[in-house]
Order: structure tokens, then sequence, then C-alpha cells
């Protein structure tokens, strides 16, 4: 220390200017500046003990690095420190190179080590570093009075360390309470479920984003307001009843509480509410939190669910499928239910015969035969995409192109009402009663919509169009099916019809000109090539002329729904029915070649409809059946019926069947007829 230099004053001097800052490495560098200064020392380092990691780390150092305190040529310096702080008394070393006791570190040479002066910092008889000063070029540098001085000035720095050290770590724990804070705050603004929570006296102290949305009010209107005034009577019952006791704070949080509220900007609304009690660490209830579930949305979704399947329901009587579905998915559709003028072709059809069939038949038994020629009716005309408008009696009515639009209408409405006709045998079959039907097909203008009382409306269609297709069914004989002069222009080219010229029908003062279908048209046998469009210029469903054979009828291919209808042969090939018309026969130009004597060269022809197939006999010489009832004109099939060509059976299957040990694929020889 400088001769003349009061100690007291330097002391203060630099205590007050260690002091002026509570940032520790500040306090650190401020620490070693001063030491250096008052001692004139050349090299000086701070090491604090380190109570996470159990050992010295080095703050700071001057006119040295780290990596020479780290070698082992500071081996001398690093045995001094640790000297110092496991003692925690100071040492002075006047001159290391000729002191007896640090002769055995060959560093003391080759550091050519001096002074060198060393202290321990100590708070409360805790040593918690040391400071280290060093001098190469003179010895005694330090003398007693440097010594004292600094084991002062230590002692307060040591303070002034830890203070910095205190404050450090009060604010990294603020700073993690802030990060916890805005943490929380974060979670509670991103959870999608209102959380609230309430203290001990009913005030609430949290509100979050989700909260706000859900009950349509703002945090800072309800923060610290009683709950009973800021929120719903729903909420605050269920507040109540907790914090009164009603229901213990310890019941099950997984409970879920149904909540109904009032919100005046959302109307109605349905909320999920889950309680938890706020608890001190000691256990002491001081609060609540409550957890809202908005399940107003999926209350309302609930509900349309169950609508629309009320309305899938009703409307699933009278429409096809394919139909059904259209009026759900289309909004347009949907809206041609409330009344429109089109054109339609409608379908009369009755039992001949019913009421001498019904005189001797118990009720229950008639009941049964009527549900199920109604049933057939039902799957005749939904086979073709049309719609069930009613059922009078013994009586069924049908509409095609109502109330969607549908292609080839007319031709539709001949084909259901010859798969009428042709499932007679079935019926007879299941009932063991032989009966026969009038069918009446007409079409014309009408308005098709709900008609009737609004508690009880009737999808049905009216206009002369209607009436006169009645007039046609009560004028045809049993096994009939009768047309109008317009229906019978549109399906001309697809059936044969016989002109039965003008008619008096009841109800109308101009004669109606009528024709009898016969049944399809089929083509001469050298026709009868199934796997090229081309072969045809008409289209075998509707009549349309096919201009481009690859993509086959542009009127009516694009109205069929393809399903995964397939033929079981004999010997468990599957044959798949993936066009719209397929050729049964012996010759090798079919479809689907039998090469059996008992088939003919052309025997039948299979049709696909828009929701079923077709089998027509070609005029074979041994006949077509299906389960044992003869195919006079066309036969509408069902899953697992058994159809005979000739003498060659074959299943038919219009759901996917498991491949197994008894069906096998296609032969490649049989899929190459396919073309």
């Amino acid at each position: 220390m400088p001769e003349h230099t009061d100690p007291f004053a330097v002391l203060y001097q630099m205590g007050r200017y260690i002091n002026s800052s509570l940032d520790l490495g500040e306090v650190l560098e401020l620490v070693m500046t001063s030491l250096i200064n008052v001692t004139r020392a050349e090299r000086g380092f701070i090491m604090l003990w380190d109570t996470a990691h159990s050992e010295l780390q080095v703050p700071v150092v001057r006119n040295l690095d780290r990596a020479t305190i780290d070698s082992p040529a500071f081996e001398v310096s690093r045995n001094i420190v640790q000297a110092v702080l496991d003692k925690g008394t100071p040492l002075l070393v006047n001159d290391a190179l000729n002191d007896p006791s640090l002769q055995q570190f060959r560093s003391v040479v080759a550091l050519r080590l001096r002074s060198i002066l060393c202290a321990p910092l100590r708070v409360k008889d805790r040593t918690i570093g040391v400071v280290y000063l060093d001098n190469r070029l003179r010895s005694a540098l330090f003398g007693q009075a440097d010594l004292e001085l600094v084991v002062a000035f230590a002692d307060q720095a040591a303070i002034a360390i830890d203070n910095a050290r205190l404050y450090q770590g009060v604010q990294a724990r603020l700073q993690e309470i802030t990060d916890l804070l805005a943490y929380q705050a974060s979670v509670l603004r991103s959870v999608g479920n209102g959380v609230i929570a309430v203290d001990s006296a009913g005030r609430i102290t949290t509100f979050n984003a989700a909260a706000e949305t859900i009950l349509a009010v703002s945090a800072a209107d309800v923060l610290g307001a009683d709950f009973r005034e800021a929120l719903g009577p729903g909420i605050s019952q269920l507040i109540h009843g907790y914090l009164a006791g009603a229901q213990a704070p310890e019941a099950p949080t997984r409970a879920a509480h149904a909540i109904v509220c009032d919100v005046p900007q959302r109307g109605r609304i349905y909320l999920s509410g889950h309680v938890s009690p706020l608890r001190t660490p000691e256990g002491r209830t001081t609060g609540l939190v409550i957890a809202i579930e908005d399940e107003t949305e999926k209350r309302q979704l609930e509900q349309a669910r169950r609508a629309e399947e009320e309305k899938r329901l009703v409307l699933g009587r009278f429409f096809a499928p394919a139909v059904l579905e259209e009026i759900l998915r289309n909004p347009e559709a949907a809206a041609r239910l409330a009344g429109v003028r089109k054109e339609l072709t409608v379908l009369f059809a009755d039992i001949r015969g019913y009421t001498t069939l019904s005189e001797p038949m118990a009720p229950e038994n008639l009941v049964a035969m009527l549900n199920g020629y109604l049933e057939l009716a039902s799957r005749a005309v939904h086979a073709c995409a049309g719609a069930v408008d009613k059922y009078v009696g013994d009586a069924v009515m049908a509409l095609f192109n109502a109330p969607t639009d549908q292609p080839a209408h007319a031709v539709y409405a001949v084909w259901a009402a010859l798969a009428l006709q042709g499932s007679s045998g079935r019926w007879r079959k299941t009932t063991g009663h032989q009966v026969e039907f009038g069918v009446g097909v007409n079409t014309g203008e009408a308005i098709a919509g709900y008609i009737g009382a609004s508690t009880q409306p009737s999808y049905t269609a009216i206009g002369d169009a209607v009436n006169v297709a009645a007039r046609l069914q009560a004028s045809a004989r049993p096994g009939e099916v009768l047309v109008g002069e317009t229906t019978s222009a549109q399906v001309g080219p697809v059936f044969q019809l016989e002109w039965l010229g003008p008619t008096e029908v009841k109800g109308r003062s101009a004669p109606v000109v009528v024709y009898r279908v016969l049944g399809p048209r089929i083509p001469p046998s050298s026709d009868q090539t199934g796997p090229d469009w081309s072969t045809s210029a008409l289209c075998p469903i509707c009549g349309a002329a096919i201009a481009n054979s690859k993509r086959g009828c542009p009127r009516c291919r694009g109205f069929v729904q393809r399903e995964p209808a397939h033929l079981v042969l004999a010997d468990g090939a599957r044959f798949p029915l993936v066009k719209e018309t397929v050729v049964v026969g012996r010759h090798s130009r079919n479809d689907l070649v039998l090469p059996d004597n008992s088939v003919s060269r052309h025997h039948a022809r299979l049709l696909r409809l828009p929701h079923g197939w077709l089998v027509m006999d070609l005029k074979s010489t041994n006949g077509t059946t299906v389960n044992g009832d003869a195919v006079h004109r066309v036969y509408l099939l069902q899953d697992g019926d058994t159809i005979a060509f000739g003498d060659v059976q074959v299943a038919f299957r219009s759901i996917p069947q498991p491949t197994d040990a008894g069906v096998r694929p296609l032969s490649a020889e049989l899929l190459s007829t396919l073309g």
C-alpha cells in the first residue's frame, strides 16, 4: 500500500465503490479492479464456491486467462487457494522463490513467483470464496498492512458479493414467477374451455378468454365482482352449492354438471361444468375453480342429426335410396318438394280380381298378402329410380322424374311396370295365390310437391297426366301395361307397342290414344353381340342414339349407379356384371358364353337398371327361368336368385361375397369374352 495512505479512507472508498451495484458480475469486476489498484498486484482472480456443483468457479480474472489457471504450471496458486478456502485464514508470501515450504512446487520456479497474497471471502462464518493476488517481478511487494487491508476489504467484498448473489437469485426467482404467470395466462387464453376462479368470499379472481366468449361478457366487467351479480343463475347456483357446503369440495372433480344459461347475445346455451377446490399447501380451501365446456354446438348438431334421421325415415318410405340421397344432398332437389310444374311419368298399378281374392281370406292373411304385393311394387319402382307416391288399398301410385330429374323417365317407368308384372311368379311362390296386375303409365305435365294439411303433408302429383294414368290402369286387363301417346313416343325405340286407338276414359271429354306394351324390343340374332357397344345404334336401356361406342350411352349412363353384381357359374367362377347390358348364349360373340347344347345361340339378356338388374328371354328354345319361374318378358332379379339358361344354372349376387374355396375368380378364358 502506498505510504501516507489512510487505510480507513481507502477502505471506505473501496466499500462505497463496490456497494454501488447489485449486479454480481459488475460487483466482482469492481472488487478485482479495487484490489489491483490498491495493492499494485500484477495479476489476480476471484474464485467463488458453487454449492450447486460443489466446486470452485472463477467468475473474474485480471491479466490472466482461465486456461492458465487450469494448467499444471499454476498448481502452486491452486494449492494456496485451496488451503485458504479450507482454513478460512489469509496467506501472505513475500518471496515464493526462496520460501522452503513452496520449494516442492516446480511451478514456483517455472512461474518465477515472488509476492503472493490470498484472503478468504467470508460471510457469517461461512467462506464463500477467495481473492488471489501475485507479482512475478518484486519480492515483499505485499506487507502486513496490505494483508490487513485486503482482509478487511475482503469481508466487505464478501458481503457485497453475497448480497449481489442473493439479489441475482431473487431476480431469477421473480423472472421464473413472471414466466410462469405468463405461461399460465397463455394457457388460460389458449384453452378451449372456460375457466372461472372465485375466492372464499365469492369474488371472481380468474376469468379466461374462453369464458368471455362462452358467456359473452368481458373479463374486465366481472373480475373482482361477486359471482351472484356477474354470472347467470345456472352457474351461480352451482358455485353457491359448493361454497355453502351443499356439495362437498372433496367430491370427484370429474363429475360433470349440466348447466343451461340464457345469454342475451347468444340465446340459450348448454354447458358442462366441472368444479375443483382451490387449497393452500396446508389443505385449507380458499376458493373454487370452475371449468365450463360449451356443448351448445354439440347439442344443436345432435338435434339436427335426429331431425335428419326423422326426415330420412319419412322420405325413405316414398323415394328410392339414390333419390333420397339426392334430396338430402342437393338443396335444389329438396326445394322441388315444395311444388314444381314439370313433365312427369306416372305409374298406377293394382291387383286384378282383388275383391274376389280377398273375400275368403282372414284379415290377417289379407294384410300379409297386401304387404307382400306392395313390397314387390316398391322394389320394382325403386329399382328404376322412381318414387312411390302412395298406396290406396291394393293400388300403388309412383312418380318418375320427381322430385329429382331423371333421364329417360318414361322408359324407366315402363321397365318398372314390366318388372312388376314379371314379379307375379315370385309372389305366387310366396303366397300360393295366382295374382296378376293391371298397370297404366302416362307422361305429361303436372304439379309435384307436398300437398295437404301442414300437420300431415303428403308428397304427390296432381294434373291431367295423373288422371289419365289412373284411367289407363283402370282399363288395363290382367297382365297388361297400357301407356298414353306421349309415353309411347318416348319409349318406342326400346319397347314393342301395339296401337289400340282412341279410347274413351272416365273424366275426359276427348278420347285418349292408348298403346299396349308387348315387351322389350329384341334385336335379330345377328345383332346379339354384347361386348361392343358399336353393334347397336341405340341404347338398350333408354333408346338414345349412341355417338361414342367407347363411352356408352350419353343419356342414361351417368345416371346408372354401379353395384358389385356378378353371376356365380356352376364351377364357382365369377362373371362380373360390369356393363349396362349382358348377352348370354352359346355363341362365342356373347358376353357370357355357355357352351351347352341346351343354351340357345343368343339365349337371354341381363339389363342394368339404376338400382337393380332385369333378365329377359330372347325367344330361346328351352327358355329362361328364375327360381323355377318362367321368364315371359322380364324378371326383376334379387340377390341369391338362381337363373337357369336352358339346363345351365347360375347364381345372381348383388352384394360383395368373400372369395373362398367354393367360389373362385373368373378364368382368363372366360374373362377374355368381355372384350
